[in-house]
């Protein structure tokens, strides 16, 4: 049982890495293309 409970907190950890990261590449996008439009105008 302890192996598959460390399993399942391993699965969450990665879960929770991958929506960080996919927010923290969210906001570096829409930074960068703000950044663009700003420069345009």
């Amino acid at each position: 049982m302890k192996d598959f409970d460390s399993v399942l907190a391993s699965r969450n950890g990665l879960g929770l890495l991958t929506i960080s990261a996919r927010i923290n590449l969210g906001i570096i996008l829409v930074m960068s293309v703000t950044g663009i439009w700003g420069w345009k105008v």
